[in-house]
């Protein structure tokens, strides 16, 4: 093996060998970012140099990581680290189907639950036109507690090389390494004639191989033996399997199924993998495993004219029964699943969607700047789920929660502004409340229901009136997605209490009569399904229970019913809608990544010089006043951030902060002995001791308007006497490029009392006070576009530009006599000379470097950089390319008549 344990692969610790075939080496890792275990597949090393052939290789497993199925193994990234390139792929645990297979033929009852699971990854990826080509027992994965996840998903493609003879250029690949580069041929006992052959492949190749891995579970046989190659593949091309070793208890369609499947001719061949999960579900039907063994010829021939005279003598009465049976009782239609990606050229939001109470029309955001907060990027779409095409909804952005009217011609949406509603049949949006808002549900009464920080809260929809309370939490708790229960008694909703990423949820119900609440089960997101349940999220999967809606009572114990959802990393929300008529939707896919920076000097001449420091989601760099440690903040999970300490002598990390929860934007104090921070929901600014086992300490008590939901403070320079701190702060709930944000000052004399400095209708962002402490540099929208302003520190008065052309960030000189800042774009770091004595420029801002440096993560114009104090560097966050993003594999679920899945799993009521 290439690696060994404990060495390191960019950001991953070798943990242990896994395997060796002839795509490469596997390892277990853990990443030292994100805190997970993957697997690591280390590329052959003639295949990792050739470069052509790599390049082909990322363009595929660029498209192989859109696939995202709880089937299928993930694709996360492209690591490559002193020569070593390799593939960082999901870590399933558990063992192969081959494994299981070697233990002998399965029950009927075992393998139909491995059929549909492979047959639905099958279908997912054909679906984004991809092909398996290698789908073998030992690329199928089974998790202990049952879950399938078909892995090295159309890398058998991607290991082909360009140059490759035509007859290897469809070929699958051994899984032991073997000449060529592990190249020759592939696994064939599950190749499809077409691929033996060497003639090009479709995904009809798929549905073969899925028929040799049936066949296989089945009967604990290949379908195609062989002593040889040669033998393996003359049965390929002309012998049929042994069809009677297959169970006698194999139902007939499953016998068929499997004939179709191994059809050699693809023109007869079963031509959807998605077909066959029909058969799967009516063989999985209790009654169909009741089929007795197929009796003898013999048997057979006795038997035929006691069948006859039976059947003549109760046709008449079987065919009347039939009719009567049909015309009184509707035949219940298995679930029909399918996808919907993002428009093209756009990815899927975290919004939660809204289906029509119909089911007919489906509503979700998407947006195309995914790797920024501004939420006017989000954009709504309508697709009627009878056609292929969505359209945009007129004048919704911003939205990320969506619900219809009861007759479905209005649509109702949050906001970061407020409640809002907009005609589907034409018109502009209306307001009918400003402030936070946490879900909505639309009653038939046309009221609306909402969560606030003030409780549930009721609204006329026609606007115009004042919310109502409906609820009043207790402190320390917050009343959100609320669901109006079909009838009108009540309202199902969650009570969520701790912080928003590491806080606890309840599902409640409270009477629109009494008001009287009452606590259901542990979970959040609740929503209420025909079937008389109630589906909520928890611990990572949906959950169902029996709930009565007259009593508002639950009536049996809760159970998970579906796996794959994803959720939000705040209030444990799982971005799902259900329809009156049984149908559900919900969102799939990884939550979205941030972007990968480096830190690095640069020298006023633009010289860069790297740290020995592994790329990860840094936000924010400072530089102690004795020069000797960074403190950094960075993202280590959804939800979860952390500070660190950077020695620079050393070349050492260790982490400041070690709870749950956000902790953001460090400052180091003058003596360079502490370091202050926010931390939170609910945010305020701490102060704790670098080096130390010491708790952080309060210095901020009074809450800001808004900033439990709007935003963070960012604490951003001191006073020359150390007594007065000047952070920033969101003045309302809009994020993101166009963020309103204002300037406070604390007062650091222990009882942590704060007032505003800069207050006004523009974003003052960034403050910096000169080292002399008699000035104040800020950015400043007001003339609408950013500029650098300096005014007089602490009574302003003496406002002034220095900057020509637009700058962010400004940052002094550590002799003051310049005043730093950056381009628009950010790319370039400008200095401009600055008299302290009469306040003015001694001259045109001139530019000292430039490059592709980043700035504060999610858009903000937060100052992301520092100089040291000698002032003959900076450090910098450089961006690395690719490394970030929205999950561009998220897509939207959709299972009609999803209530006879959930009929087959619990009981009514």
């Amino acid at each position: 093996m290439t690696l060994v344990a404990g060495s390191r692969l960019g950001p991953y610790e070798i943990v242990s060998a896994l395997g060796a075939g002839g795509m490469g080496e596997v390892y277990r890792a853990r990443d030292a970012t994100l805190h997970r275990d993957v697997a690591l597949k280390v590329l052959p090393e003639p295949f990792a140099l050739d470069v052509d052939r790599l390049a082909r290789f990322i363009r595929e497993a660029q498209v192989l990581a859109s696939l995202n199925h709880p089937n299928i193994a993930a694709i996360y990234g492209f690591e490559e680290s002193n020569n070593v390139r390799a593939l960082v792929m999901e870590l399933v645990e558990g063992e192969d189907l081959s494994a299981q297979i070697a233990r002998g033929p399965m029950p009927l009852a075992d393998a139909l639950p491995i059929a549909r699971q492979i047959a639905e990854a099958l279908e997912a990826a054909h679906e984004q036109g991809i092909i398996h080509r290698d789908l073998k027992p030992a690329n199928i994965k089974v998790r202990p507690d049952g879950t399938l996840k078909v892995v090295d998903f159309g890398l058998a493609k991607a290991f082909v090389s360009d140059r490759t003879s035509p007859d290897l250029s469809q070929a699958a690949t051994r899984t032991a390494i073997g000449t060529r580069e592990g190249l020759i041929l592939g696994t064939l006992a599950y190749m499809s004639p077409e691929q033996a052959r060497g003639t090009p492949v479709d995904k009809r190749t798929d549905v073969w191989a899925f028929g040799c891995v049936l066949y296989q579970v089945l009967t604990g046989r290949e379908a195609f033996p062989g002593n040889t190659d040669s033998d393996v593949i003359a049965a390929i091309l002309e012998r049929e399997p042994n069809w009677e070793a297959l169970p006698a208890q194999t139902p007939a369609n499953i016998r068929r199924l499997l004939r179709r499947c191994l059809d050699r001719d693809r023109k007869r061949r079963l031509r959807d993998i998605g077909d066959a999960l029909a058969d799967i579900e009516e063989a999985s039907n209790p009654r169909a495993l009741e089929v007795q063994p197929r009796p003898s010829a013999a048997s057979a021939r006795r038997a035929r004219y006691t069948v006859m005279l039976a059947t003549m003598a109760i046709a008449a009465a079987t065919v009347t029964a039939l009719m009567v049976s049909t015309l009184t009782r509707p035949t219940p239609q298995p679930p029909t699943r399918f996808t919907i990606p993002a428009p093209p050229g756009g990815q899927m939001t975290r919004a939660v969607p809204a289906l029509s109470p119909d089911g007919r029309t489906l509503v979700f955001a998407a947006c195309t700047k995914c790797n920024t907060e501004d939420l006017d990027d989000w954009v709504a779409y309508r697709r009627p789920l009878d056609r292929l095409q969505e359209v945009p909804v007129p004048g919704v952005k911003g939205a990320f929660f969506f619900f219809f009217s009861p007759d479905g011609q209005s649509l109702g949406f949050c906001t970061r502004d407020g409640l809002k509603k907009v005609s589907l049949a034409g018109g502009p949006s209306v307001t009918l409340y400003e402030g936070p808002v946490l879900g909505a549900d639309w009653a038939a009464d046309e009221t609306i229901v909402f969560g606030s920080p003030s409780g549930l809260m009721r609204i006329s929809a026609a606007g115009g009136g004042k919310p109502q309370p409906l609820t009043t939490p207790n402190p320390g708790k917050v009343h959100m997605w609320p669901t109006i229960l079909p009838g009108g008694r009540g309202v199902l909703f969650t009570v969520w209490e701790g912080s928003s990423t590491a806080g606890t949820g309840q599902i409640a119900a409270v009477s629109l009569d009494t008001h009287k609440e009452r606590i259901l089960v542990k979970g959040s997101g609740a929503r209420f399904f025909t079937t008389g349940h109630v589906i909520f999220g928890r611990e990572g999967s949906l959950w169902a229970v029996p709930f009565d809606e007259r009593r508002m009572t639950v009536t049996g114990e809760a159970v998970p019913v579906l796996e794959g959802a994803a959720f939000l990393s705040q209030f444990g929300l799982a971005p799902l809608t259900v329809a009156r008529n049984g149908s559900l939707a919900y969102l799939i896919g990884d939550q979205p990544k941030l972007p990968a920076r480096a830190l690095v000097w640069v020298s006023r001449r633009g010289h860069e010089e790297a740290f020995h420091l592994p790329a990860a989601p840094y936000g924010w760099a400072r530089v102690s006043p004795d020069g000797a440690s960074i403190a950094l903040d960075m993202v280590s999970s959804p939800g979860n951030s952390d500070i660190w300490i950077y020695d620079i002598a050393r070349e050492t990390t260790s982490r400041l902060t070690d709870s749950s929860g956000i902790h953001l934007f460090p400052l180091w104090t003058q003596n360079s002995q502490r370091v202050v921070f926010t931390s939170g929901p609910p945010f305020s600014l701490f102060s704790q001791r670098a080096g130390a086992t010491e708790s952080a300490r309060p210095l901020m008590h009074t809450n800001l308007a808004g900033a439990s939901f709007a935003g963070p403070p960012a604490a951003s320079s001191w006073s020359r006497d150390g007594k007065m701190l000047v952070f920033n702060y969101l003045a309302g709930t809009t994020a993101g490029e166009n963020a309103t944000f204002d300037i406070g000052v604390l007062t650091t004399n222990g009882n942590g009392t704060w007032k505003p400095l800069l207050h006004t209708e523009a974003a003052e962002v960034a403050p910096a006070i000169s080292p002399d402490g008699a000035w104040i540099a800020y950015s400043s929208n007001r003339t609408s576009r950013f500029e650098i302003y300096v005014d007089r520190f602490p009574d302003l008065g003496e406002m002034k530009i220095v900057s020509t052309s637009g700058g962010v960030e400004p940052l002094w000189s550590p002799s003051g006599k310049e005043v730093f800042f950056r381009s628009l774009d950010g790319r370039q770091v400008l200095s401009v000379p600055f008299d302290a004595k009469s306040g003015l420029t001694q001259g045109n801002p001139t530019v000292l470097f430039e490059g592709p440096y980043a700035s504060y993560l999610g858009g903000f114009r937060l100052r992301a950089y520092d100089v040291t104090p000698d002032g003959k560097r900076f450090v910098m966050l450089k961006e690395l390319p690719g490394t970030g993003g929205s999950s561009a594999s998220a897509q939207l679920t959709v299972v009609l008549n999803w209530f006879e899945e959930l009929k087959r799993r619990m009981p009514t009521r």
